[in-house]
């Protein structure tokens, strides 16, 4: 299911937590949903892939005192961001994104394919982790009359010894 996005906040806080995993569970009422990132990423042949990826959350009960319980991600570093449009009929040929980027669609829909031929739709709600800097990479088309807008989160390189997995 793609929701849209009305509003991004990211959230640090250095106080110890007391940590529950509680994924696809109620807090206090409150109904949660499944968050999936869709990964892009070149194998060690250069073909490019999609992964679904579901995000864990923790519980954190004593985020703000007299708060109820909220759920967080792990946290994971990032550079840069900026915001990107791209115009309706926009195509890009084959290509390797340019370094590891986290993309998050606001609106519009956009075709994307990796090089393995599997084609994804994009559209507002979907977050991509593009790692697919090597080999063929991918092609893209935007599909939608308004053409699409998107925050862009640039990514350090991966450390030779961090696991592949979000």
């Amino acid at each position: 299911m793609v929701t849209p996005v009305g509003r991004i906040t990211l959230i640090a806080t250095m106080k110890p937590l007391r940590i529950h995993w509680a994924v696809r569970t109620r807090i206090r009422g409150v109904g949660l949903h499944q968050v999936k990132l869709l990964r892009l990423f070149s194998d060690d042949n250069g073909e490019s892939h999609f992964e679904d990826v579901d995000i864990p959350f923790a519980e954190v009960d004593d985020y703000f005192e007299n708060t109820p319980p909220v759920m967080f991600s792990s946290f994971e570093p990032a550079a840069t961001y900026g915001f990107e449009r791209v115009p309706p009929g926009w195509v890009g040929d084959w290509h390797p994104a340019p370094q590891r980027v986290l993309a998050i669609y606001l609106s519009g829909e956009l075709e994307l394919q990796a090089s393995d031929e599997e084609v994804r739709a994009i559209g507002p709600g979907t977050v991509l982790l593009a790692e697919d800097t090597t080999g063929k990479g991918h092609r893209n088309r935007v599909t939608s009359p308004t053409g699409i807008e998107m925050v862009f989160v640039t990514l350090p390189e991966r450390l030779s010894s961090q696991p592949r997995r979000v």
